[in-house]
C-alpha cells in the first residue's frame, strides 16, 4: 500500500477563487529508515499532488516542485494542463489527491493549507 489522501478545498462554496499556494506540515521518512530523510530530494520526488476543479481543470505537481523549510513544505498550485501562461486553477471548489509512488515511505501530515484569492472573472 502507498500513502494516499483525498480532500476538498472549500467544501461549502460561495464565490469563485483562484488557487495559488499549498503549504503542508509533515514528517517524511523514506525507505523504512527512522532518520530524517526530509532533506533527501529522492523522497520528495515520490510525493505528488493532483488537482481538479468542477470547471474540468486538471493539474499535478512534478518532481522538484515541492520545497522544504524545516518540515514546512510548500509549492505553487500548478497551472491547468501545465500551461506556461494563464490557466490558473480556479473555481468554487478544488479536489486534491496527495499520493506517493513509494510504498516504503513513512509519512505524518499535521496540516494542509491552500491559499487562494477571489476571482473577479
Amino acid at each position: 500500500m502507498t500513502p494516499y489522501l483525498k480532500y476538498v478545498i472549500n467544501e461549502n462554496p460561495q464565490i469563485n477563487k483562484v488557487y495559488d499556494i499549498v503549504t503542508f506540515g509533515a514528517r517524511i521518512y523514506g525507505g523504512g529508515h527512522m532518520e530524517d530523510d526530509y532533506r533527501n530530494k529522492d523522497v520528495l520526488n515520490d510525493v505528488q499532488f493532483d488537482f481538479s476543479t468542477p470547471l474540468k481543470q486538471r493539474s499535478h505537481t512534478n518532481p522538484g516542485d515541492i520545497e522544504n523549510v524545516e518540515y514546512d513544505f510548500r509549492f505553487v498550485v500548478p497551472r491547468n494542463n501545465d500551461d506556461e501562461y494563464g490557466g490558473r486553477m480556479r473555481g468554487k471548489t478544488m479536489q486534491c489527491e496527495f499520493k506517493s509512488k513509494n510504498n516504503s515511505l513513512d509519512l505524518s501530515i499535521q496540516y494542509i493549507t491552500t491559499k487562494y484569492r477571489i476571482s473577479w472573472s
